[in-house]
């Protein structure tokens, strides 16, 4: 089965182990997709935090634009980074 994933060995200390393992199982996702869907939550976070400090940064610099336009411009990065 052909495959655009690239293979990749992850040692986890017991300590991210067990949480991720028990996650797994609630959630009913094995452990590779659980750790793939907690990497993806993590990315966006950081993604979110990163629009946030810059839209900080531009009303410090008085870079203002209209609510909307911020709006609009926040959701399209989201658009862009899922494509």
């Amino acid at each position: 089965m052909a495959t655009n994933q690239k293979p990749f060995t992850l040692r986890l200390p017991p300590e991210l182990y067990e949480p991720i393992a028990s996650m797994a199982e609630r959630e009913r996702r094995s452990l590779h997709n659980q750790v793939l869907y907690l990497l993806d939550r993590a990315i966006e976070a950081m993604e979110d935090a990163q629009d946030i400090r810059d839209a900080h940064l531009r009303l410090r610099n008085e870079e203002t634009i209209p609510f909307e336009q911020a709006l609009s411009e926040i959701e399209e990065q989201r658009r862009s980074r899922k494509a």
